[in-house]
């Protein structure tokens, strides 16, 4: 049994919850334009919210209902696009969204992109923590809505990101395994995965020409004026000198070397030279080299052994090798947009980067660079203890996406200069479930997934959180066989004996009810006895009763619809209208 943890912030002073199910869509007795005037009017409502009570679907098969029944319906695959198109203009109003805020991009072989620039097909780099590697797999589907609520949020010195409360996160355990948790439910201390090794391809450059490329990004000048590069670098490092002549003269490039005393140029103690690269044999680096980026071809492309080569490189032009942990490094440019490739870099290559921005003023003038330093862990820890995490309201739209396969995706969030984190990416009804015992496939869970919503199963609890106030929730489809009007709310009523709620909700027996019980309890807190409520209530249908297996059966008639059910925030309240 699961817990549906919500925190919702109304406009008005209540939010109005409205459980759904019994449409039994694709029943010729199925009252489709009431069930759609509810969505419309759902939808119309800014504070109305929805909570799934299953049998959305009729789900029929040759084997449950028989031959001639099951014809006279459409197919269950009908049924599934139809109650889809059906729940889609209110997929942001069900209960339970897992989604991230606008200001997240997402990792694609054409760069970051924004939520907005993304499309079905889009290739996007994703984490199979099974094989512990990242692959690019497709966008199937985007998923766009609003949230009026109050977001978790995690900030540290590695990773940022601002999530709804169901959204899914993927962590390592003490047990050495990825496990998935709810951003509500965030174990108090996790690890979460920000590199992992990608080799599913090779370009086709030498070894040389990779080198060069890093030298040229790092050390090299590319003057507006001309069309030569060259390459400078300090005589105290000739093994680095060594290595630019030797890739040169591998590819059959022809250089000139220029020498100058860097004190007679005032510009530090040491001696320095100048490669120079004539503009013929410029042009091939120039062409791929138009702005200070790492080639996408190199970086999105290339094999594990090519992008470790370009890594090192670029390590002895504008890094530094550490021994606070083996493999630790550091690395520092003026460019953002260079820093950020190169922290995907090493997230592609299974190594951490950690990004801060310096900044100082010269002669009144205000420098801005970035500095990296870089491990080879695989993980960022974050902390309840060390106050990584938070909240905060948001009303505005959020985002998430259906991959093929892995179901998560690379983000890099813009509050930090660069915060790669991998995410991925509601009740059953005993008739979705005939097509689950016949067939295998659990056309509620997909339904679920379709709509962006958590798939909650039988039954569930929910919490939902409204200012101040709580209210607990229960809600489970239900299985009686009762025809009366008392023994169906008694089904009902029975749920208290076993689960403790402030509001019980019980599908299945195509009625329309509710109960209100007080209980007394003691109030420790000012000594006194206080009377509480409990609210039970039978969540309707959407069947025409002539025609209907109710008539065949001698079943009285019921009212159709669904109940609207009031929680107040200004006060610990509710109200149910049938």
């Amino acid at each position: 049994m699961k817990l549906n943890n919500v925190v919702l912030e109304p406009k008005g002073n209540k939010i109005v919850l409205t459980p759904f199910g019994d449409i039994h869509y694709g029943l010729k007795q199925c009252d489709f334009k009431l069930a759609n005037d509810y969505v419309k009017w759902i939808k119309k409502n800014e504070d109305s919210r929805v909570l799934l009570m299953g049998d959305l679907i009729d789900s029929a098969t040759k084997y449950s209902r028989g031959p001639q029944i099951f014809e006279d319906d459409i197919t269950p695959q009908e049924q599934y696009d139809g109650m889809i198109e059906l729940l889609m203009p209110i997929k942001d109003k069900i209960i339970g969204l897992h989604c991230l805020t606008p200001d997240h991009e997402v990792l694609t072989k054409d760069g970051f992109k924004k939520y907005t620039s993304l499309k079905k097909g889009d290739i996007v780099l994703t984490f199979n923590h099974n094989k512990k590697i990242s692959e690019w797999k497709p966008i199937e589907k985007k998923m766009v809505r609003s949230f009026n609520g109050v977001l978790k949020t995690i900030h540290s010195n590695c990773i940022s990101t601002e999530i709804t409360p169901d959204h899914t996160l993927i962590y390592y355990d003490r047990n050495k395994k990825y496990k998935e948790t709810l951003a509500k439910d965030m174990p108090s201390r996790m690890s979460l995965p920000v590199s992992a090794i990608n080799n599913e391809s090779k370009i086709n450059w030498s070894n040389d020409f990779i080198r060069l490329v890093a030298w040229i990004l790092t050390e090299g000048t590319m003057p507006k004026d001309r069309k030569d590069i060259s390459i400078t670098q300090s005589k105290i490092h000739p093994k680095n000198i060594k290595e630019i002549k030797r890739s040169l003269s591998n590819l059959g490039i022809p250089y000139k070397v220029y020498e100058y005393d860097g004190r007679k140029e005032r510009v530090n103690e040491q001696d320095w030279i100048n490669i120079w690269i004539n503009k013929k044999h410029s042009k091939q680096f120039r062409d791929i080299l138009d702005k200070k980026h790492i080639p996408s071809e190199l970086l999105y492309n290339a094999s594990f052994k090519q992008r470790q080569l370009f890594y090192t490189t670029l390590i002895k032009g504008d890094g530094w090798e550490t021994s606070k942990y083996p493999g630790s490094a550091g690395f520092a440019t003026k460019h953002k947009s260079f820093m950020v490739d190169f922290a995907v870099l090493c997230s592609l290559i299974g190594k951490r980067c950690n990004v801060l921005k310096r900044e100082r003023t010269i002669n009144d003038k205000l420098y801005i660079g970035y500095e990296a330093s870089i491990t080879n862990r695989q993980l960022a820890h974050v902390s309840k203890i060390n106050k990584h995490y938070s909240e905060r309201k948001y009303s505005g739209p959020v985002f998430d996406l259906s991959v093929k396969d892995n179901h998560n995706f690379f983000v890099k969030h813009e509050k930090s200069l660069f915060a790669p984190t991998f995410y991925f990416t509601g009740n059953c009804g005993n008739h979705e479930y005939g097509i689950y015992r016949d067939t295998g496939v659990d056309l509620s869970k997909m339904m679920a997934k379709e709509l962006g919503c958590p798939y909650l199963g039988y039954s569930c609890f929910t919490k939902i959180r409204i200012g101040k106030q709580n209210y607990i929730i229960y809600s489970t489809h239900g299985s009686s066989g009762a025809t009366l009007p008392h023994t169906k709310i008694k089904k009902c009523l029975d749920l208290s004996a076993s689960f403790n709620a402030d509001i019980y909700l019980y599908g299945h027996t195509h009625d329309l009810d509710s109960r209100l019980e007080e209980f007394r309890e003691i109030d420790l807190k000012n000594k006194s006895v206080k009377i509480r409520k409990k609210m039970y209530v039978l969540t309707g249908h959407f069947l025409n009763y002539e025609g209907s297996y109710g008539e065949q059966k001698n079943y009285r008639p019921a009212k159709k619809g669904a109940p609207k059910i009031k929680l107040y925030k200004d006060r610990w309240d509710f109200h149910c209208g049938l």
